[in-house]
């Protein structure tokens, strides 16, 4: 009888942990799902422009979670609003959930530059390069970062890597550039040194226009 006891104690014990390890994968589950809906949300928001919304929904996503992603997403969407610092603060937090992405060190660089902090720029620039050395948006950025801080040589032979590794998508970049009113007065420079290969080469694809 006492073994008969014993025996229906531990099968409620073991009835009462498995529903409990069930309701808390169904909370995490849960949790889970919230949270990918408000980044879909949040990356709805900023493909219509709305950043100041996206950034409300991804301070609710990171209330729930703490990832690289909601961190990340968010820095962007300050970044987007002009507000540098809290883009800054959360570009840092980002950073200690990932130091190894390409695409955190050229947001960092990007907000360097816009915050006239060059010489920042370049080093952020250069982590992204050295994690991803075909990054061509991380070579043409490094290139105006090098231009505004006087260093041209280093300027165009950026350009002349990125125009090396892929042509079509340099071309682009540095047009869409231009168009905001970034000029790096490489041009001038390839055309006062024509000798010069890699000046050579920047003139080619992007000083014909």
């Amino acid at each position: 009888m006492a073994t008969k006891q014993l025996t229906s104690k531990r099968d409620m014990i073991k009835r009462t942990f498995f529903i409990a390890a069930i309701l808390l994968a169904s909370v995490t589950f849960s949790r889970a799902q919230s949270v990918d809906i408000l980044l879909e949300d949040a990356k709805l928001y900023e493909l219509n422009g709305d950043y100041e919304t996206a950034v409300t929904i991804y301070q609710k996503a990171l209330a729930q979670e703490q990832s690289f992603e909601i961190y990340f997403n968010l820095a962007k969407a300050y970044h987007s609003i002009d507000n540098y610092t809290l883009a800054k603060e959360n570009y840092n937090e980002a950073l200690k959930y990932n130091q190894e992405s390409a695409d955190l060190y050229l947001a960092l660089g990007h907000l360097n530059s816009d915050m006239g902090q060059d010489i920042a720029a370049v080093n952020d620039f250069t982590k992204a390069i050295t994690i991803d050395p075909n990054n061509v948006n991380a070579y043409i950025s490094r290139s105006f970062s090098f231009a505004n801080i006087g260093f041209q040589e280093e300027a165009i032979r950026d350009l002349a890597i990125a125009i090396q590794i892929n042509p079509e998508e340099t071309v682009a970049y540095y047009n869409m550039a231009s168009a905001m009113g970034i000029n790096t007065n490489v041009c001038i420079l390839a055309e006062n040194d024509a000798e010069n290969p890699l000046n050579q080469l920047v003139s080619k694809y992007l000083c014909q226009g």
